[in-house]
């Protein structure tokens, strides 16, 4: 046999709970908004106050040829690239990797020129050129404003 059972609710508790429940509603919203906000607001500040690329200083990204690393190092400025160099390159390196200076030199003396790493890369220099352009792009991710 089914019984009904009777629940007695006093005002003082209905008042508590829906309280406390909207005082829960109101710090989830707040939270997931201010979450939101700090992720947006570093990029909007940027856009709004700075039109500069890059962080000016030196950056370092490594490269490994012939079990060694090879340093490649990037300077910049805010709006643009002004050197980039190889960095303790040792003899062996430049022994078995001959096209390795030639090929930082002209991809320094474009980059620089262009403003810009797309490069089309020349015939006998495709798979250096590649070596280079991600070491130097690693070293530009660095500097880069985000």
């Amino acid at each position: 046999m089914v019984t009904t059972k009777i629940f007695v609710l006093h005002i003082r508790q209905i008042i508590n709970f829906s309280v406390v429940m909207i005082l829960i509603l109101a710090i989830m919203f707040m939270s997931i908004f201010w979450k939101y906000k700090k992720k947006l607001n570093p990029l909007d500040i940027k856009k709004e106050t700075s039109s500069s690329l890059y962080i000016p200083g030196d950056y370092f990204s490594q490269i490994i040829l012939y079990k060694k690393p090879i340093q490649i190092k990037v300077s910049v400025d805010e709006n643009k690239i002004l050197a980039i160099d190889l960095n303790k390159l040792n003899h062996a390196q430049q022994i078995f990797y001959p096209l390795l200076k030639p090929t930082m030199k002209n991809l320094a003396s474009e980059i620089i020129k262009y403003q810009n790493l797309n490069i089309i890369p020349q015939e006998n220099q495709t798979v250096t050129q590649k070596i280079l352009l991600s070491g130097i792009n690693n070293a530009l991710a660095q500097a880069e404003l985000y």
